[in-house]
């Protein structure tokens, strides 16, 4: 029974070993350096989303400049396209020759060299 006692007892201060009474800080300083601690992770917290919101401005400007300028690019070639139409209407281009077949070309071959 005195063994377990004794056994009990060094157990326990082996467990606590770490703790000093030197070390144990008063709770004021302890409450303090926690509230440091929090007001830091908080600023972190505020910074970062502030970035966040930063970032998300930009990115939808961008999209907005972007529409404008796709839609301004397609109403110019929209115009440019219905004015090469009615150009096309008033001037018909006039189709290109077709080019003599192989066969058609010995065959031209064929009826000059039996006229000679």
């Amino acid at each position: 029974m005195i063994f377990r006692l004794r056994a009990t007892i060094l157990s326990r201060e082996t467990r606590f070993h770490h703790f000093s009474k030197k070390e144990i800080l008063p709770m004021a300083e302890v409450n303090q350096s926690i509230m440091e601690k929090a007001e830091a992770r908080f600023m972190e917290k505020q910074k970062k989303t502030a970035e966040r919101n930063q970032a998300t401005a930009e990115y939808v400007s961008e999209a907005k400049a972007r529409d404008i300028k796709t839609a301004r690019l397609r109403a110019l070639r929209l115009a440019k396209e219905e004015a090469d139409r009615a150009a096309e209407a008033l001037n018909p281009v006039a189709p290109k020759k077709k080019r003599a077949s192989r066969a058609a070309k010995k065959a031209d071959v064929a009826s000059t060299e039996v006229k000679s």
